[in-house]
């Protein structure tokens, strides 16, 4: 194996050659910036590739991705480096930070995979090719356009993201391991599906990021199963993303944010299993069931109504998502009660806001009653399916209702701090946090079901 500096001395070499090379490219034949973009991605792939044979320590990996990263602020930053190499990368009129996601990618999975070629290989064909393509192929055919937060995607750039993502998985899988045949295609196609799916969602460039680490994931959890643990795997992932599409309609989600819906629900099932999937079940067709006046107030106003990103997604599911963790992490302990409380929190503050927006006045007692009872009857059936009916389940019941109607009249007493006129990334964080307090108060009540019953 070459020397450290060396071989940190060849990348160097190679990158600059890249950037240099596709902005000569680019002023002599006019080349559009999509397509240098997209030649950067495809080339750097090509390069970071190498890097489990020219690398044994990850120290080299980590001082390139140090010196890459400063290189690439500068070429953003620093005028006259943008108005000529930077035009390489920030040609494209929009707001992304890929390249640097792109960096801490690599730097990432090298030192999550330990240099693994397959591990740290494929998803780096998966962040060098499967994106690309996918772009290319959505600019030049793509008629079939679902929304994001950013704007529009195609069905065509999907598919052919899928395509190249399956081969960028299964080939290597068949030629460079013990994996079995079948056991291949159906990794393949689980991970096509999944990254497929996280491309979509992601915004400001992070698919440079949850693409390459979601392929480590699924990889390295994957592979050392069975064939028929697979495809029921794959039979559920297709079962839960139909689900979520068929209902969109009735959402007031954007298409970015359904997907981003059915991937919780995925991830869920994953970790959790069946029962954890009862309760962000219940408030995703819950929500429009509960208000169903309300839901697509906006059509009766002011034109069509008011669609919910990706964001609004995650930031439900954030603080459920974090018990589920935290209770994976300890199997000796069961988070499933204050799980639950979080996703029946925030149905009753969803509750509350469509509530609060109908154009004619509703007291703030109706409201409170209304999200209170409708919010606590809906995610109780999920919680006593887990937990039994018997004496238990109705400390567990009262907690509930205890902790929706407190998240309720604390949102009542400070709407403003909660609401989509201001800045939506503290909406969500004032919000998750108010669902934290919450649903914390469970840990208590959790404590007195095991003492008395």
């Amino acid at each position: 194996m070459l020397s450290p500096w060396l071989g940190i001395g060849l990348v160097l070499a190679a990158l600059a050659a890249i950037f240099g090379g596709l902005r000569v490219l680019q002023a002599q034949y006019d080349l559009d910036s999509e397509m240098t973009r997209k030649g950067v991605h495809v080339l750097m792939g090509g390069v970071t590739l190498t890097f489990p044979w020219l690398f044994e320590a990850v120290w080299p990996v980590a001082v390139l991705g140090g010196m890459a990263g400063a290189a690439l602020m500068a070429v953003r930053f620093v005028p006259v480096l943008l108005e000529n190499v930077g035009t390489v990368l920030h040609g494209v009129k929009r707001s992304s930070y890929g390249e640097l996601y792109y960096v801490v990618a690599v730097v990432l999975l090298f030192i999550l995979s330990e240099g693994d070629p397959i591990l740290y290989g494929v998803p780096i064909l998966l962040l060098g090719l499967a994106d690309p393509v996918a772009a290319l192929i959505g600019l030049r055919y793509g008629t079939s356009f679902y929304q994001t937060s950013e704007g529009f995607k195609t069905g065509e750039g999907s598919a052919g993201f899928f395509l190249v993502a399956f081969f960028c998985v299964h080939i290597p899988l068949l030629l460079a391991t013990d994996t079995g045949r079948l056991e291949s295609l159906l990794i393949a196609t689980i991970a096509g599906v999944l990254l497929m799916l996280l491309e979509a969602i992601a915004w400001r460039g992070l698919d440079n990021l949850f693409v390459p680490i979601g392929g480590y994931a699924l990889l390295s959890t994957h592979m050392a199963m069975d064939a028929s643990d697979l495809a029921v795997r794959l039979v559920v992932i297709a079962t839960l993303f139909a689900m979520a599409t068929i209902w969109h309609r009735e959402t007031t989600l954007d298409h970015s944010a359904t997907f981003a819906a059915a991937l919780v629900g995925v991830v869920t099932w994953m970790i959790g299993g069946w029962q954890w999937i009862l309760a962000p079940a219940a408030l995703y067709f819950g929500y429009t069931l509960l208000w169903p006046s309300s839901a697509r107030v906006d059509a009766d106003t002011s034109g069509p109504p008011t669609l919910h990103t990706v964001h609004n997604v995650l930031g439900v599911a954030s603080v459920g998502m974090g018990w589920l963790f935290l209770s994976a992490a300890d199997l000796s302990v069961s988070l499933f009660y204050p799980y639950t409380l979080a996703y029946a929190a925030y149905l009753g503050l969803i509750g509350v806001e469509r509530l609060r927006s109908f154009p004619y006045a509703v007291s703030t007692t109706r409201i409170l009653i209304d999200a209170t009872l409708k919010s606590s009857g809906m995610l109780l059936g999920p919680l006593l399916i887990v937990e039994g009916l018997d004496l238990r389940a109705v400390l567990l019941g009262g907690g509930l209702v205890i902790c929706v109607m407190l998240t309720a009249l604390l949102y009542l007493q400070w709407p403003h701090d909660f609401e989509e006129a201001r800045s939506p990334f503290r909406v969500q964080v004032h919000r998750a946090l108010l669902v934290t307090t919450g649903s914390s108060l469970g840990l208590p009540v959790l404590q007195m079901s095991y003492v008395f019953f």
